[in-house]
């Protein structure tokens, strides 16, 4: 019964997803102001929502970690004794190199004494009433991208997202969500070992692609979009409190040795209770181009706003373009819009990556920027779910 269950649900997500794509992106039906604020066809959205009543949230239970062999993370102010200090300079770093560099300080890959390659994020403490410092970091090109509108933070405030990733962190466990394997503390500063991963960030990748650099076919694409939905699906329906990562943008996407992707960078994540379907933030952060609008309107947040993250992190999986990219810099539209417009025009074939057209796929990758605009809508209500939107990706044939 239940493999007769998946088929009917398999069917109807196909159903659905072309039926919700014509509504939305049919010129006949709309224009663009109206899909800059399609409030009727949410409301049409919201009464034949994505009727996954019967489905598992838990059905990628697979992807769940057993308790890595690599160090647990004990309770933070047990990571400062001398004990782990010794272990960490003794056993972990034979040689390092600097792989990121930033106002906060630096990121070096290292080797342990068995070959196997780590991360260390070196964190500087700041001068208390001193200029921000950028927290979470990975690869140069995203050094710069953590923002927040108060650009000046207490010595207290910033040390605690370092607490606050170091104790949400070192509780996880899912196979795209980037472990966090030791921490360091000394006076001048902190250290957080993590994984390496052999292909940087999304973000560097996608730059480097452009610049003809390196490849990345649709297949491995639709494989990180998958992987990073799963994340999102543990962190938001598999476990207690649910994480919200409010920072999900390419350069916190990280590329393992078979291209693997996993969720990095947990500086801003907040939990939010089950009692609570939202939460309110004092300080709007996260990085331009990415932030859920209810988010920047209201400073209120959810999953939600994660959902709309991963929405423009599909636009960009899709179209090869970055909403920093140059062209959005000086024109009138952000990735999102641009997108909107050629995908209602004649030949919504134009918002895919020049270098991926041709390769008898198209269809697919039009049918996942069709669910980039799903996420990406201005009501929350509207958006699906992290279940949803794998489930969606799932079911895209190759």
């Amino acid at each position: 019964m239940t493999t007769i269950r998946q088929l009917y649900l398999l069917k109807a997500l196909t159903l659905i997803v072309s039926i919700h794509a014509r509504l939305y992106l049919d010129p006949k039906h709309h224009e663009m102001s109206q899909l800059e604020s399609p409030n009727g066809i949410e409301k049409k959205l919201v009464s034949k929502r994505y009727n996954f009543a019967e489905t598992n949230p838990k059905s990628n239970s697979n992807d769940l970690q057993a308790p890595p062999p690599a160090p647990t993370i004990e309770p933070f102010q047990k990571q400062n004794d001398k004990d782990k200090k010794k272990k960490l300079k003794k056993d972990a770093v034979s040689s390092l190199e600097i792989i990121g560099r930033g106002g906060g300080g630096e990121v070096y890959k290292a080797y342990m004494q068995d070959g196997s390659a780590i991360a260390i994020k070196k964190i500087v403490r700041p001068v208390e009433g001193g200029r921000e410092l950028v927290v979470g970091y990975t690869t140069t090109s995203s050094l710069n991208d953590t923002w927040s509108l108060n650009n000046t933070r207490s010595l207290d405030t910033k040390m605690g997202q370092v607490r606050s990733e170091i104790l949400m962190v070192g509780k996880l466990r899912h196979r795209n969500i980037l472990p966090l394997l030791g921490h360091v503390s000394r006076p001048d500063c902190d250290y957080l070992v993590t994984e390496y991963m052999k292909n940087g960030s999304l973000e560097d990748l996608l730059q480097e692609v452009k610049a003809g650099h390196r490849e990345f076919d649709w297949l491995a694409r639709h494989r990180v979009a998958l992987d990073v939905v799963s994340g999102l699906e543990y962190m938001h329906l598999n476990y207690t409190p649910r994480i919200v990562h409010l920072d999900l943008k390419p350069a916190n996407i990280l590329l393992g040795n078979d291209m693997e992707a996993k969720i990095a960078d947990f500086g801003i994540a907040k939990s939010i209770p089950d009692t609570e379907t939202h939460m309110k933030s004092s300080k709007l952060a996260g990085s331009l181009g990415y932030i859920a609008p209810e988010y920047y309107q209201t400073m209120e947040f959810n999953d939600m706003c994660d959902i709309y993250s991963f929405g423009v992190v599909l636009a960009s999986l899709v179209t090869g373009k970055l909403p920093s990219d140059e062209f959005f810099q000086r024109s009138e539209f952000s990735l999102l819009k641009w997108m909107w417009n050629v995908m209602i025009g004649e030949d919504p074939k134009q918002a895919i990556d020049p270098k991926m057209l041709g390769n008898g796929y198209e269809e697919q990758m039009l049918l996942v920027l069709k669910i980039a605009c799903f996420c990406t809508l201005d009501n929350p209500k509207g958006r699906p779910n992290s279940n949803d939107c794998r489930l969606m990706l799932a079911h895209i044939e190759h």
